[in-house]
């Protein structure tokens, strides 16, 4: 059946699902229109910057500037609900008259809720939803801790979350172990406002690097199989970037920093709204000297958002993010143990390279009714990643070139029937790109660097178009007083149109064989059903199954290498089930605590043939992921804040036999940290000036599938200091690893070489101090 086909009937499908819940919502736009304005402080009578202020039953939002101001234009005449929000703040609501012409001034104070209990997320249902309805584990970073962190990687700010490892591989890439051991592959979902930063199957388990986290207004981290509600890739969670809203009256922003080994940075914002038009400009800018041999960084990224209240029911909202990275030595690659005790600043592979472009252009419109509300997002994509894998260069050496550009749609209609809500949609994916891989001839000096290379044999040359058409289904409950039932499910009919230019190679003996030109699609179902009970307004408890799947990326079925067959890869499959709860004692101590088992079958193992040296995919039967993950947050006295979190996941081989006959059933898995923590004591003398210490610590794992060699972990601490606010500017301040520590980010084991050089670590930074200047103007 065609993409086309299939477009028409799901399009069909949802339309008929939305007409039928539909019963008559007010199309009548209210003609007599008046403003809302004021001021949204702490207990203390100081602004709070970044609150959502917005009018229950319309479209009508708004986010408060530096000082604590917003304005609302184009309210209609009459009595409405007023809703202002902010993590770390309760949630307050209050009732104002609105005057045909006038204008309504209020003054909103939020008090301190540091568990949050009644935060509202949009990750779990891809709608607003209360956290206690949410039947899983939502770990959120607001803006205001983003913008103390101002993270140079997003590392800095996920890894705040329980259970959450996200890896800085010494360039702008990462790696991340959440629900799984640490993993190159696509195992999550990324977005930004929702919308996927990259198509499935386009090499996507770095696109965070892709999403200005610094000038994010929150990121919110959904763990565990998320399918049920974006398809493929989520089987292990999905992280969602949210751009900041436009300012309500003139606002900028400038910040400029230094750092150890040649590190410069230039974040700026600038915001305004101009009646019912808001716009905001942020830009993130970087130049790193590197502090291993060879490995210097630039990156540029910028993000324009426009929001456009259309009506007081009716809203536009338009992302426009571009990202440019180059990065010469890729970060450098692990060392033997000898270099990495005594000289960690060695990287073997300058020639290894990374560059990449990304452009993504989105337009959200979001007509809101007493009842319903309708979302449609348009969106164009543009992503070309260049590639030298460091990792590759001792053995079948290749440069990369990996294009594709995307359009899509996400359809999402959303009906409350009092007790219920219904919400329907459909995602559409369009990706054409190509792959083209080329064998590379490195040089080597007297030392083993690899320092120059010639092009030789073309490898791999091909166009490859992924496409999707997934409707979706979410039904959202109240069963009884404070019993909440969450259900989904989806359907994806998703495929690959490939087209070999190179032309069939499948000798017995070739070490890149190819695929004959073909089509290779999947349709999978998930399910997923979640409850939360609320036994106190302090304590909710929670469970759920949910179901995941992943198709194999194009690059696994497509570049087939020495493997007999990678077109037949059959997707992977994920059953979850996780119980927990969160809960609060007063306004003095927060806590969350959860306990998960998932089971993941026909995963997709990569492996190193030794008779023809290249890397080969196979479907390789089953493991299983349990952990404990816990949060906690201790207030013990007024602007003191002490937060911890820590996971304790346990990975391992159920059924895992290789194509050449290793058989690791019953082993732990390689690069499974026994413990993941992060913790921070945050003082704030004065709003908007803090002092923080982080411990970070990663427990022990193993190396090898034979669970002979472990790397033992490491323990790191941070410091960050930012000064109080004179004539609109501070100070800023941080030191990465106080203590100096020789530790190691990643760990393998390679048994095809020497013993003395089986073992290798990528080495992380020593000791960095980095200091800016922030100044902030607004009116």
């Amino acid at each position: 059946m065609s993409i086309g086909m299939w477009g028409r009937r799901v399009s069909a499908f949802t339309l008929v699902l939305a007409v039928g819940m539909w019963t008559g919502p007010d199309w009548v736009v209210a003609q007599q229109t008046g403003t809302i304005e004021g001021s949204v402080t702490a207990q203390g009578g100081e602004g709070l910057e970044s609150v959502a202020v917005s009018v229950v039953g319309t479209a009508l939002q708004a986010s408060t500037n530096a000082g604590g101001v917003f304005r609302l234009r184009g309210v209609p005449a009459g009595q409405h609900t007023l809703r202002a929000g902010l993590i770390g703040r309760r949630t307050l609501e209050r009732e104002v008259s609105v005057q045909s012409g006038g204008v309504t001034s209020v003054t909103i104070q939020l008090v301190d809720d540091p568990l949050q209990m009644a935060e509202v997320v949009v990750t779990a249902t891809r709608d607003a939803a209360q956290r206690t309805d949410v039947a899983a584990n939502i770990g959120v970073v607001g803006g205001g801790d983003i913008r103390a962190a101002r993270p140079h990687h997003s590392a800095e700010i996920v890894n705040r979350v329980p259970g959450v490892l996200n890896i800085s591989l010494g360039g702008e890439g990462s790696t991340v172990a959440m629900r799984l051991p640490i993993n190159y592959s696509a195992n999550y979902g990324y977005l930004e406002d929702g919308v996927p930063i990259r198509s499935t199957g386009f090499f996507n388990h770095n696109a965070l690097y892709e999403v200005n986290i610094p000038g994010a207004e929150r990121v919110e981290v959904f763990k565990g199989p998320a399918t049920a509600l974006y398809g493929s890739d989520a089987i292990g969670g999905v992280f969602n970037s949210i751009t900041r809203a436009p300012a309500s009256s003139p606002d900028f922003e400038l910040f400029l920093e230094g750092g150890r080994f040649d590190y410069q940075r230039v974040l700026g914002s600038a915001s305004n709204s101009w009646g019912a038009h808001g716009v905001r400009a942020d830009v993130n800018v970087m130049s790193f000297g590197g502090w291993r041999d060879g490995t210097e960084q630039d990156r540029q990224t910028g993000t324009v958002r426009w929001d456009w209240g259309l009506s007081p029911t009716t809203r536009l909202k338009m992302i426009v993010t571009g990202t440019n990275i180059d990065s010469p030595g890729d970060g450098g690659s692990e060392l033997p143990r000898s270099d990495f005790l005594d000289e960690p600043t060695n990287a073997y592979t300058p020639v290894a390279f990374r560059k990449v472009e990304a452009l993504r252009v989105s337009t959200a419109l979001q007509s809101v009714w007493d009842q319903s509300s309708l979302d449609l997002t348009a969106y164009a994509r543009h992503n070309r990643l260049q590639l030298l894998p460091n990792w590759q260069l001792t053995y079948d050496p290749q440069v990369w070139d990996n294009r594709n550009k995307s359009v899509g749609v996400l359809a999402k209609f959303r009906r409350d029937l009092g007790p219920a809500e219904v919400i329907v949609g459909t995602d559409v994916d369009y990706s054409p790109g190509s792959e083209v891989r080329d064998e590379i001839l490195p040089t080597t000096t007297p030392d083993n660097v690899f320092d120059s290379y010639t092009v030789g044999t073309r490898h791999y040359d091909y166009d490859v178009t992924f496409y999707g058409v997934s409707p979706y289904a979410q039904l959202e409950a109240d069963l009884a007083e404070d019993l909440h039932l969450s259900a989904g499910l989806r359907f994806d009919q998703i495929g690959y149109r490939y087209d070999n230019g190179l032309g069939e190679l499948q000798a017995p003996s070739e070490a890149h064989k190819r695929p004959v030109s073909q089509d290779v699609s999947f349709s999978h179902l998930t399910p997923s059903v979640g409850l939360t009970y609320g036994v106190t307004d302090d304590l909710n408890v929670f469970a759920s199954y949910r179901h995941a799947f992943r198709a194999p990326s194009q690059g696994q079925l497509f570049v087939q290498n020495s493997a007999p067959n990678t077109v037949d890869l059959q997707p992977t499959k994920t059953d979850s089930f996780e119980a927990g709860v969160r809960g609060s004692v007063g306004s003095f101590l927060s806590y969350e605590l959860s306990a998960y088992t998932m089971e993941v079958k026909d995963d997709v193992l990569s492996f190193f043939n030794t008779a023809t040296f290249t890397s080969e995919v196979s479907n390789a039967g089953q493991t299983r992921h349990r952990g404990i993950e816990a949060g906690v947050t201790v207030v013990p006295l007024d602007r003191v804040r002490i937060e911890a979190a820590y996971a304790l996941p346990r990975s391992e081989y159920v059924d895992w036999v290789t194509s050449t006959s290793s058989d690791f059933s019953g082993n732990e898995m390689i690069a499974a940290p026994k413990h993941i923590a992060n913790t921070r004591l945050t003082v704030e003398p004065t709003i908007g000036s803090s002092v923080s210490f982080e411990w970070e610590s990663v427990g022990e794992y193993w190396l090898d599938e034979d669970n002979v060699h472990t790397y033992e972990g490491y323990d790191v601490f941070n410091v960050y200091l930012t000064s109080p606010d004179i004539a609109g500017i501070q100070l800023v301040g941080r030191l990465n690893n106080v203590t100096d520590a020789r530790y190691a980010v990643t760990a393998s084991f390679n048994p095809f070489v020497p013993p003395a050089l089986q073992e290798r670590f990528r080495p992380g930074m020593p000791r960095t101090l980095y200091v800016g200047l922030q100044y902030r103007w607004r009116r």
